[in-house]
């Protein structure tokens, strides 16, 4: 493959370093800014490129040559262990304000931080979710650009629990021949373990598709192990409980407690879901509403948090667990005022924003990555609605439904989460009040 010299001149949001040749932009994976050396072209198109840096004649100041990881070379799951910690968070929050002011078309605004991690980089807490890939009998992370499986146990951020149920299904054999799937292990508050398998494909056989029947000899070995609360193949629970249970503790607040299906989203961190839950505190203490819409609420995470301010709050996701939102009521109960009124609605919220919602005077959205639907953000527009906390995983999107709706809401404030220490996610908040 050809190479071409790098001057990294900015970080892009996705985590690589931003350089220019022939008056052409390139990405180069592994590069930060102010460094320069030599890249390997991985492809290029008539109006940019990626690379991947083979040299480094000038090493920036904000690389940390140690970053404590041994697979750090060959895994795809971080990406951003080679930033030193005290830098990591605030220098990927700087390539997200670009983009979202220059896509949004606002003025710039200064940006609130919400670190989750210390200044060594370690997490409070370790991750309690992983999804791992099971391909061809190995068991791992892929290695980056490839389907190549990257042993896990040897991960530093997930929890401890997890890397020894990895190096336990290492143990398994025999997988089933051709079958591929990805394995999502959740570790709740109570040190629980919950297995969801999602089967991915089937080798062909003389006899056509490979046919997977249950019980299988693996699966029969996972069930025995009894390291699992919980066990789902697809959306079909096989084994333990079918919910797992969350709480999250925010100084000065009763903890608040929700319950989800195996394999339904979850945030990676405790920490950043507290901090998330704080966000939507300090909101509804702000704004003061009677009445608050939960859009794309999941089993309730926020709705059973912004419960404790306001006296009415109405729940709306499309693929919210009846069962588990009415179990999450009933228990955080005792911790709302005597009136307080939390109702689950289920709807498309593609097709736009409820009537009911529209009447509300404050909306929670956390939707996923391909944000808000042009016909929700003008329902929100002509609704009487006057204010909007809205949080994003997808910086790219958000800015593009905040230059649909800044004409009639004013953004009043930006901030960013560190959900994702060591990768260059975060998620964003925005809050918009009425003009």
């Amino acid at each position: 493959m050809p190479t071409i010299p790098y001057h990294i001149v900015r970080m892009a949001k996705g985590g690589q370093g931003i350089s220019y040749y022939n008056e052409k932009i390139f990405f180069v994976d592994g590069a930060l800014p102010e460094e320069t050396g030599k890249a390997e072209v991985l492809f290029e198109k008539s109006r940019f490129g990626r690379c991947r840096a083979i040299s480094c004649d000038h090493v920036s100041s904000l690389r940390t040559l140690n970053n404590g990881c041994p697979i750090a070379d060959k895994c795809d799951s971080c990406g951003f262990r080679h930033v030193k910690p005290e830098f990591a968070f605030k220098l990927k929050c700087e390539a997200l304000c670009s983009e979202i002011f220059k896509i949004a078309h606002i003025d710039p605004i200064e940006p609130t931080y919400y670190p989750i991690s210390a200044a060594d980089g370690s997490l409070d807490g370790m991750r309690q979710r992983v999804r791992l890939h099971l391909t061809n009998g190995k068991i791992g992370y892929f290695a980056r650009d490839s389907h190549t499986i990257v042993p896990a146990e040897a991960c530093t951020v997930i929890a401890p629990a997890l890397q020894n149920i990895i190096r336990f299904l290492n143990t398994i054999e025999p997988w089933d021949s051709g079958f591929c799937c990805d394995l999502q292990i959740d570790i709740d508050d109570c040190d629980r373990a919950f297995l969801h398998i999602k089967p991915a494909e089937f080798a062909a056989n003389r006899h056509g598709k490979y046919h997977f029947s249950k019980p299988s000899v693996w699966l029969n070995k996972i069930i025995k192990s009894n390291l699992f609360a919980g066990i789902r193949f697809n959306n079909e629970s096989i084994a333990g409980e079918e919910m797992i249970r969350d709480t999250v503790d925010i100084p000065g607040h009763p903890d608040i407690c929700y319950w989800r299906r195996i394999g339904d989203f979850a945030q990676a961190t405790r920490q950043g879901n507290a901090q998330l839950h704080q966000i939507v505190a300090d909101f509804l203490i702000q704004t003061k509403p009677h009445t608050v819409a939960d859009l794309f609420s999941g089993s309730g995470n926020l709705t059973f948090r912004a419960a404790q301010f306001v006296p009415s709050v109405h729940a709306f996701e499309f693929f919210c667990d009846p069962k588990a939102f009415e179990t999450g009521v009933t228990y955080n109960q005792k911790n709302w005022g005597a009136n307080t009124h939390v109702e689950l609605h289920l709807c498309d919220l593609t097709k736009g924003l409820p009537q009911m919602a529209a009447n509300c005077e404050a909306v929670i959205c956390d939707p996923a990555r391909e944000g808000l639907s042009e016909k929700m953000c003008h329902d929100l527009k002509s609704s009487k609605i006057q204010h909007i906390l809205y949080i994003s995983c997808e910086a790219t999107n958000l800015a593009r439904d905040l230059a649909r709706l800044k004409n009639t809401f004013n953004i009043r404030s930006l901030g960013f989460v560190d959900m994702f220490p060591q990768t260059p996610h975060v998620e964003t908040v925005v809050l918009l009040s009425h003009n």
